[in-house]
């Protein structure tokens, strides 16, 4: 989907991997299928190869000027990985599978919700970014953003825990209703604002849960509240899709995925919902753990959201 990929490139300068092999491993001897492709778009290479190598070259300059506890190495990894889960959500033969099945297609959902989003997240490229500029740059940036009072405001009503949540679930429940999918199926750039739906307000929705500053209304114990009720609806989407008599969509019956792979629409309905399901509870349950032996480790200790700031705008 070149619209798609043009769409959320840009936004991805900001444990799920896996999730999209389900529905490539479907194929099995006796089936015979079309080759799938990778995709190759102009744009959304460049754009992914160029929001790496100023990650890298940050990186550097961070190296260069002995700060290297700004980014630790398991940010840097949790960057990689989240630009790998982008890779197989928008260039892989995962998006052309979706277009026939629909659990492929709940896989490279999972990967614009729940594969980049909290790696991007956890890898604080902003960070990466900002040091790619000259401590000269950077001090008048700095100054740029302290001036912008109305902008930081209208972006703290945006990433308001309330928001997020309002907002993540509504796309969560629309975008999965038999008529809007099928809408999104069928035209290519209602399916790009689809994906932007999922993959924008998951960033914000993983921001909010962990980042200091965007946990800061909540607190932890708000914080796990927060991920916990979000969690459950997926889980209930999930069941839905699981046990329902008969395929809710129309547009996947009938397709070649049943040819393909030997799947009608309701078991591909059922292994979506399975996925939806199982293992996006399992990553949720451990993300809140992780977030509750936060809790735990940090008790009584102020967040260090202001501190990393002042480190990533350090000139020094």
């Amino acid at each position: 989907m070149r619209f798609l990929s043009r769409a959320l490139a840009p936004a991805s300068l900001p444990v799920s991997g896996l999730l999209g092999l389900p529905g490539l491993a479907m194929a099995h001897a006796g089936h015979a299928h079309a080759p799938l492709a990778w995709t190759f778009d102009p744009l959304t290479v460049s754009l992914l190869v160029l929001s790496t190598a100023g990650y890298a070259l940050g990186l550097v300059r961070i190296r260069q000027a002995r700060r290297s506890a700004i980014l630790k190495p398991w940010r840097i990894v949790a960057f990689c990985g989240g630009m790998m889960m982008l890779v197989l959500a928008l260039l892989s033969p995962l998006d052309q599978l979706a277009a026939s099945s629909f659990s492929a297609h709940m896989s490279q959902h999972l990967l614009l919700m729940l594969g980049a989003p909290p790696l991007l997240v956890a890898s604080h490229p902003m960070i990466a970014w900002l040091w790619c500029f000259t401590p000269a740059r950077r001090k008048r940036l700095s100054r740029w953003w302290a001036g912008r009072g109305t902008v930081r405001r209208a972006i703290g009503v945006l990433l308001h825990p309330a928001t997020v949540w309002t907002g993540a679930t509504v796309a969560l429940w629309f975008w999965h209703m038999p008529r809007p999918y099928a809408w999104a199926l069928a035209n290519e750039n209602v399916h790009a604002f689809e994906h932007a739906c999922f993959f924008l307000t998951s960033l914000a929705f993983w921001y909010v849960l962990f980042e200091p500053r965007g946990r800061a209304l909540m607190g932890y114990g708000g914080a796990i509240l927060f991920g916990l009720t979000f969690g459950i609806q997926n889980g209930f989407l999930g069941a839905i899709l699981t046990f329902a008599r008969h395929p809710l969509y129309a547009a996947y019956q009938g397709t070649s995925a049943t040819g393909m792979y030997g799947l009608g629409a309701l078991e591909d309905q059922q292994l979506a919902g399975v996925l939806m399901w199982v293992p996006t509870g399992i990553v949720h349950l451990g993300l809140l753990l992780s977030l509750l032996v936060n809790w735990l480790n940090n008790a009584g200790r102020s967040p260090d959201g202001a501190q990393r700031t002042s480190l990533a705008l350090d000139s020094k």
